[in-house]
């Protein structure tokens, strides 16, 4: 039997992902308890109950489909199934108790390790991204598309804490502008708009980290890769992430990909980076 045609994926990532960002804001003045997780950050009530929440409605839906969540233990199901789900219920949570807007609920489906539908929900702002490589990327309903620029000087990117002044670099930034956001498929999905020119992070992202703003960077025309080029890969059996990754459009893409070949160890490509 054919799987469901991946437009119907879209709406039924954006339908779970509204619910999950209703039951959130619902509860933002009361989250719970709240744990540590290590490095990975503060991990809350809210995170498991919009976690379940999110698992009920798309496995219902899709029985066939394999399981991945942040806030599950991996279960295998990906490996088996011909698509996975991919969810992080709140990525950003710490931007989240912190009262900021910029968390977002992050789906994706993957199949033959590829992002083939995305959606990214910034319930705070009120805006709903989703898209994928053969299906586009929309915006609240509206197409969206990458932007791009043929130098790297001047361009604006939009990344975590640490990414320009992370130690490992060994060739100097030329100058940008650098504007932070907490999700990490939030920036992806920035950059999916037009709203900055690229994001990197040049250690190992999960997949739940990226796989939904993956897709929606390829649905608006921006390619991505690994640090080095290498293509993106997901679901590994190993290990479901990407070692790296740079997302921006196709001029500035290559031009990046270039600079990060020669600024950035190969032992240092698989170390995590500290950034969130």
């Amino acid at each position: 039997m054919s799987p469901p045609c991946l437009n119907d994926d879209l709406g039924l990532l954006a339908d779970a992902a509204r619910a999950a960002g209703r039951l959130i804001l619902d509860a933002r003045g009361s989250p719970g308890w709240v744990r540590q997780k290590g490095s990975a950050g503060p991990v809350t009530a809210l995170d498991i109950a919009a976690n379940d929440l999110l698992r009920e409605h798309l496995r219902a839906a899709r029985p066939d489909y394999g399981w991945l969540s942040e806030e599950d233990v991996d279960d295998g199901s990906r490996l088996a199934a011909r698509r996975t789900f991919v969810v992080d219920p709140i990525d950003g949570t710490a931007a989240f108790l912190g009262g900021r807007d910029d968390w977002s609920v992050a789906l994706a489906v993957i199949e033959a390790g590829q992002a083939v539908a995305g959606c990214v929900h910034a319930p705070e702002r009120g805006s709903m991204m989703v898209g994928g490589a053969s299906l586009g990327a929309l915006l609240d309903g509206r197409a969206i598309n990458v932007r791009d620029r043929n130098e790297i000087t001047g361009a604006e990117a939009i990344a975590g804490r640490t990414v320009f002044t992370d130690p490992r670099w060994r060739r100097q930034w030329p100058p940008v502008t650098t504007r932070k956001v907490a999700s990490a498929c939030l920036r992806l999905a920035e950059v999916a708009r037009g709203a900055a020119d690229f994001t990197l992070a040049p250690g190992p992202r999960a997949i739940w980290d990226s796989a939904p703003g993956v897709a929606l960077v390829e649905g608006a025309g921006g390619r991505i890769s690994e640090a080095d080029g290498a293509p993106v890969v997901f679901n590994r059996a190993d290990d479901p992430g990407i070692a790296s990754i740079v997302a921006a459009g196709p001029t500035l893409h290559a031009l990046l990909v270039e600079h990060m070949r020669a600024a950035l160890p190969d032992t240092a490509r698989r170390t995590p980076n500290g950034d969130s």
